[in-house]
């Protein structure tokens, strides 16, 4: 994880790059919006979900948001992921002034097979969709 940092540190010289555990991270009130993607599904301790969701929240300041991207469906194929539906969203985050959802990203597998009409069939047949964006405010 350190050698990915370094990298980083040096395609990205005038950003701050932090590589550790989230949870020692000391930003509370910091950022506007925290952001997270694809991150909540690969944590199947439901212990170190809460602890990281609280940090999350705690690091964005007041009117700020979280802005979450993740599955909410189970992968059959691959059990060291576990999807996140809209309660279990609202259970990490008890705090949050509102939280806004939104369906999207169409079945990876059925989009890939479907690209010239994704969009298409995305808009009429909402129930294929696999994904959440959570706009989770403070």
């Amino acid at each position: 994880m350190e050698d990915r940092g370094v990298v980083l540190k040096k395609k990205l010289p005038a950003s701050n790059i932090f590589i550790g555990n989230a949870l020692e991270l000391d930003f509370s009130n910091q950022f506007d919006i925290v952001f997270q993607s694809t991150v909540f599904t690969s944590i199947l301790d439901d212990d170190f979900r809460r602890k990281l969701a609280q940090k999350m929240y705690e690091m964005v300041k007041s009117k700020g948001m979280v802005l979450w991207y993740d599955f909410k469906y189970n992968n059959p194929y691959n059990s060291d992921v576990k999807g996140i539906n809209r309660n279990e969203i609202k259970e990490l985050f008890p705090l949050s002034a509102k939280i806004e959802f939104y369906s999207v990203t169409l079945a990876p597998p059925i989009g890939r097979r479907i690209e010239r009409i994704y969009n298409l069939v995305n808009f009429l047949f909402p129930f294929l969709r696999t994904h959440l964006i959570a706009i989770i405010y403070k």
